[in-house]
């Protein structure tokens, strides 16, 4: 959470905040110490996925410097690399449990959970997002790259239009589901009940999304056909 109010210009004193993190970090790191020793598998995760949160900052905020860049390829490099500290905690349990081996399918399902989310909080949060100027994936596919480099950057009202339009929400609700469709089939073969339980119900929230949204846009094409002299 730190890291990402610092690499978000979220913070009033980033040199404290730094410092802040960097004792969290190590506090948490000597908890791990107690339990795990040096020649344990767990160790080899804990510097993968502690190196892989880093880039996914790093890309983060090279993203919206490259607006041109931010394809949906880098977005998905960035963001599973974002969700890197959860893994983290699955590769101790794992360990502790001597279930090593489902690792794997457990890191995929939170790093396909980790799309989703990201999609789903960036649809929610688009219009907060321009007023701090903070670039995000679904913003940048509403205008042409340009807009993103000028000063001044489009007003809400004109990437609503742009939405209300061309029904883009309703194409990245679709891909939220998706995701979360493939982060549902990664651990279908392990018995986790209750995290399929939570991610199905994360999809029954975005199929409500996608619900509102649809009768949001068939709203406004049939209300000008109802009621002609009020349009």
């Amino acid at each position: 959470v730190l890291m990402d109010h610092l690499s978000d210009h979220q913070v009033e004193e980033p040199g404290e905040i730094q410092l802040l993190r960097q004792a969290c970090f190590e506090a948490g790191t000597s908890i791990f110490r107690e339990d795990y020793h040096t020649s344990s598998e767990f160790w080899v995760h804990f510097d993968r996925l502690n190196s892989e949160h880093l880039e996914g900052l790093a890309e983060e905020i090279a993203a919206r410097k490259a607006p041109e860049d931010y394809s949906f390829g880098r977005f998905l490099h960035m963001v599973r690399r974002k969700f890197s500290p959860i893994v983290v905690t699955m590769a101790a349990f794992c360990s502790a449990l001597g279930k090593e081996e489902t690792l794997g399918p457990i890191e995929t399902s939170i790093k396909d959970l980790a799309v989703a989310s990201q999609l789903l909080d960036d649809l929610g949060d688009w219009k907060d997002d321009i007023g701090d100027r903070h670039l995000t994936y679904y913003l940048s596919n509403l205008v042409s790259d340009d807009n993103w480099k000028a000063k001044e950057w489009p007003s809400v009202e004109e990437l609503q239009q742009q939405i209300d339009d061309n029904w883009v929400d309703i194409e990245y609700l679709k891909i939220v589901i998706e995701w979360l469709d493939k982060s549902l089939t990664a651990t279908q073969d392990l018995k986790c009940n209750s995290w399929n339980d939570y991610l199905n119900g994360y999809k029954v929230l975005a199929e409500e999304h996608l619900k509102r949204a649809t009768a949001y846009h068939l709203y406004h094409v049939i209300d000008p056909l109802i009621n002609p002299l009020e349009s």
